[in-house]
């Protein structure tokens, strides 16, 4: 008697998870699960490769630009407490720290910062009337997060944070008609800050200054799709994807202990979507390791039973390497596909 396929279908997505692969404390560590699910699944080319942007991509959301996205309006409504937006253009001011690499900058984002709410407050009050001389205003909700409202768009591109992160700021720089007053306004920032007395107090306390600030995420409010894509969203600490369902009305909660919680808990038929968040940029490498041993025993390997005995219809795998991975009960069979890592070991 054959048994019944249940109509459960999983979408992962994993940020943080090649990173930890090829640092140097994972060197020639194996998860056989996971290297079970690439090998037998079927892939394809993914164009989205940053977190930000993947998400977008699966809500169904419009990119505002090759290297952004209109995710400020919506992060600011739901740091808002799902507030109404007001109408206007929106965009990230994230407070960030440029160090010197030879003759370039490097950029090192909010999550190394450390930067409390009293500190975030006040130096977002050093830089204010930087922006209402033009009638913008800013706001500060976040440490990590910052908003600036304008009354009606800019002809300006700007580049996600996490595309610039850990690396020259060059390429990322505002481009566009209007790009020169935002260079411009980069370097007023640049010079207020550098002579502030908070960041002075906090390099004496040997933390980085926040000495710069990186705009992003512009755009209006986008319009999510009519039908709901997702049965179910789950969550993890990162506020992003908690956001998105919360923006387009779709049902959510955060993600369980592990995937045997999961299974147990959802039954009804339909597409989920998941945001394993553990391993995103800022995790202490030296934790690496213990990470990936739990998600490889908590999800990787339920999930790879769930698919062959049925309690699962197809998991599509996305690691942010630029591709995705569907993998079926069937697929699940397939023995003859050798166990595949995620990325080549060194000297491979």
């Amino acid at each position: 008697m054959l048994l019944r396929t249940s109509p459960l279908h999983l979408t992962l997505v994993v940020p943080g998870l090649i990173p930890a692969l090829e640092a140097e404390a994972t060197v020639g560590f194996r998860l056989p699960f996971l290297e079970r699910i690439v090998a037998q699944a079927s892939s394809e080319v993914v164009a989205p490769s940053l977190y930000e942007i993947l998400l977008f991509h699966l809500f169904g959301l419009p990119q505002s630009g090759p290297m952004d996205l209109p995710l400020a309006p919506l992060m600011y409504s739901w740091d808002k407490g799902g507030l109404p937006l007001e109408p206007g253009w929106w965009l990230r001011a994230d407070p960030v720290c440029l160090q010197p690499d030879r003759d370039r900058l490097v950029l090192f984002g909010p999550r190394s910062l450390e930067l409390n709410q009293a500190e975030s407050q006040s130096l977002a009050r050093t830089v204010a009337p930087l922006f209402t001389e033009y009638g913008w205003q800013l706001e500060a909700l976040q440490p990590d997060r910052w908003y600036l409202r304008l009354p009606q768009p800019e002809k300006v591109t700007f580049t996600a944070l996490a595309a610039i992160e850990g690396r020259h700021i060059e390429p990322g720089l505002p481009v566009g008609p209007e790009a020169s007053r935002w260079r411009a306004l980069l370097n007023e920032i640049q010079m207020l800050l550098h002579d502030c007395p908070l960041n002075r107090e906090r390099e004496e306390r040997g933390l980085s200054p926040v000495n710069s600030l990186w705009f992003w995420g512009a755009g209006e409010a986008p319009s999510c799709p009519a039908a709901s894509l997702w049965q179910q969203v789950s969550w993890g600490k990162e506020p992003l994807l908690q956001a998105l369902a919360a923006y387009c009305k779709i049902p959510g909660k955060p993600i369980p202990a592990g995937a045997s919680t999961w299974l147990a808990q959802n039954s009804a038929p339909g597409n989920y979507l998941m945001g394993l968040d553990s391993l995103l940029q800022g995790t202490d490498p030296l934790h690496y390791r213990e990470i990936l041993l739990a998600l490889e025993e908590n999800w990787f390997r339920v999930l790879h039973a769930a698919l062959r005995d049925r309690r699962l219809a197809s998991l599509t795998f996305y690691p942010l390497n630029g591709h995705g991975y569907r993998l079926t009960g069937l697929q699940s069979w397939y023995l003859w596909r050798r166990p595949r890592p995620l990325i080549k070991s060194p000297g491979a």
